[in-house]
């Protein structure tokens, strides 16, 4: 599928390139540069074709996250469609993993989002590194009143993280239960 979408992205880009050409010559005459950009075109969207393509889950890859509840544990899963990679799974104990209430400037507008983090990356680096995402919320609230409802759920920890530019210097880092 990746090289069909390589083919496919080449063979628009030779279409718009060459018409993006045509077009040039009109205005600026025929010269090096109006001849090149097919030659540039046509590989780079190939290449970003293909890129694209390979990176989608569930066309080459398909991925899976849960916790179980029975064995007290969050669990990841990443399989290859064709088999060409080995099966990759991880598995950490629910009393390593927290849920954390994380505010973030996305684009100069403030963002929440409740996320699964490990115990162990809070305390040394003192911000999550997220194991995955859960929600994205308009307001601290929200965010907080979720974040806790399912730290209450799982059995786990809760903690609450702003970057630094929304405290002024340090970020803030701080247990809620």
């Amino acid at each position: 599928m990746a090289r069909a979408a390589a083919f496919i992205h080449a063979v628009v880009a030779l279409a718009l390139a060459k018409l993006l050409t045509w077009f040039l010559e009109l205005i600026v005459g025929e010269n090096s540069v109006t001849q090149a950009i097919w030659l540039v075109a046509v590989p780079a969207a190939a290449v970003w074709g293909f890129v694209k393509q390979k990176s989608k889950p569930g066309q080459v890859w398909t991925s899976r996250e849960w916790i179980d509840f029975g064995n007290r544990t969050w669990n990841t899963r990443r399989q290859c469609a064709d088999g060409s990679e080995p099966l990759v799974s991880r598995k950490i104990p629910l009393s390593g993993v927290a849920a954390v209430c994380r505010a973030e400037m996305y684009e100069d507008e403030m963002g929440y989002t409740s996320v699964l983090s490990r115990v162990s990356d809070l305390v040394r680096n003192r911000r999550p590194w997220p194991l995955t995402q859960v929600e994205y919320f308009d307001s601290e609230q929200e965010c907080l009143a979720f974040t806790r409802a399912m730290a209450a759920r799982c059995g786990i920890a809760c903690w609450q993280f702003r970057e630094a530019e929304l405290e002024g210097g340090e970020a803030m880092l701080d247990k809620l239960s």
